[in-house]
């Protein structure tokens, strides 16, 4: 009887405090440029890059660093003749550069590099008079959203 007490007790403890509201911080979104636009997105193409076994990535981590930046960079991404490049790696607070000649990936002409690793989707919220606050979902509800397919860095805006 004994044996089974113990497991029902642990079950009680973690439901208890299961119920407790529990409260994360939102992190810091990428920006995105998309002609005289810019855009804050949270899909974060530069994680698929390292999550894919590249090169650990480049951020910074000291003492300054935010729960709301695990991640230790922001990333700059720009729209450019239906492809997406990374423009610019930052810190979290956008103060100092963080070179991306650290990633190892090749430039063009230009010092942008085409995200050809990337595929996914950019849901980015439109914001109008229709749009709804909830505060338990960090924010707001937005009724347009613009999405932008990415496959193999290529873009289509639909």
């Amino acid at each position: 009887m004994k044996i089974f007490l113990k497991p029902i007790f642990v079950l009680i403890i973690v439901g208890t405090f299961c119920k407790i509201d529990c409260f994360a911080t939102p992190q810091t979104g990428d920006l995105l440029i998309i002609e005289n636009d810019t855009i804050t997105i949270f899909q974060y193409p530069l994680d698929k890059y390292f999550n894919k076994g590249n090169l650990y990535n480049p951020g910074f981590f000291d003492e300054y660093t935010r729960t709301s930046c695990w991640r230790g960079y922001k990333a700059i991404w720009i729209i450019k003749d239906n492809k997406l490049f990374l423009k610019d790696i930052y810190d979290c607070s956008l103060s100092e550069k963080i070179s991306i000649d650290r990633i190892g990936l090749q430039k063009d002409r230009d010092g942008l590099i085409f995200a050809n690793w990337y595929d996914g989707y950019f849901k980015i919220n439109l914001k109008t008079k229709e749009e709804i606050r909830e505060p338990w979902n960090f924010g707001r509800i937005f009724m347009r959203k613009l999405i932008i397919k990415i496959s193999v860095g290529k873009v289509q805006i639909d």
